[in-house]
């Protein structure tokens, strides 16, 4: 697997952390239903434009399509619109540890299972261990949250 491939998390990872808040000031000012349809709508043209100049695919195809295979836009909708609403309130880093933790004990399930045919990979015990891991990195960002607003409140 080359390098380039192994950034792409990376750069995912990046964009989601920019992503929130920057549509988080935006439903500030618009709303966070009308700042999600931005988002979209920004994306979707975009993305037009790409499929336009290099799209190489077979629409026909999407007739053949589980019902399934069509909720990956409503998933973005949850991860946009939940993000606008969640980022205020918790703060980037709280907001996304928790997400990050749902997403890798999901995607540690959904590996298991082979889910919509990605390879499977058995849980082990490393796996286990990793998410044990990151459930404790949440339980510290967390508790940091707690003592930073009691100092700030007085409490020490």
């Amino acid at each position: 697997m080359g390098i380039a491939v192994k950034l792409l998390p990376l750069i995912i990872g990046t964009a989601l952390a920019l992503q929130a808040p920057i549509n988080a000031s935006l439903g500030r000012l618009i709303g966070s239903l009308e700042a999600s349809l931005v988002n979209f709508a920004v994306g979707g043209v975009a993305l037009l434009v790409i499929v336009l100049i290099w799209g190489t695919g077979d629409w026909a195809g999407l007739r053949q399509a589980h019902p399934l295979q069509l909720v990956g836009g409503l998933l973005g909708l949850v991860v946009v619109l939940f993000s606008i609403l969640a980022v205020p309130r918790l703060g980037a880093k709280r907001t996304f540890t928790l997400a990050v933790t749902a997403q890798l004990v999901w995607s540690v399930v959904l590996d298991h299972i082979g889910f919509m045919g990605i390879p499977r990979a058995p849980v082990n015990w490393r796996a286990l261990v990793g998410l044990a891991l990151v459930v404790a990195g949440v339980a510290t960002v967390e508790w940091a949250h707690t003592a930073s607003r009691r100092a700030g409140a007085g409490g020490g």
